[in-house]
């Protein structure tokens, strides 16, 4: 539980409790940690990865990179901050399934061209 006193900077922590807001900011971990996905497509001569890992530090948050020829092209990021933990697995499939889907799209539009 946060306490704050007056002081000069309204916002600041009792030295007392310092710690122990510093230790509940840290998210806690999953009870069961989310998998994370991996798939890969040949892209011409070359493959194109799309990973994504969860991560508890400093926030939940997933992150999926995208490789083509093992260099790293991008990355997105989507907070999970306030998400229930039931939901995690859910919704980390549904963000890497709609970045794999965003980037097919993209390959098919350009073999069209």
């Amino acid at each position: 539980m946060w306490t704050f006193s007056i002081s000069k900077h309204p916002r600041h922590l009792t030295p007392d409790t310092n710690r122990n807001a510093v230790n509940s900011l840290a998210m806690h971990e999953p009870t069961t940690p989310p998998m994370g996905r991996l798939d890969a497509i040949d892209v011409g001569e070359k493959k194109l990865t799309i990973q994504t890992e969860f991560f508890v530090r400093p926030t939940w948050r997933a992150e999926t990179k995208v490789y083509l020829g093992g260099a790293l092209k991008k990355v997105y990021t989507a907070d999970y901050d306030v998400t229930q933990e039931p939901d995690l697995q859910r919704l980390i499939n549904e963000f890497h399934q709609s970045r794999l889907d965003e980037i097919a799209a993209g390959l098919r539009a350009r073999k069209a061209q």
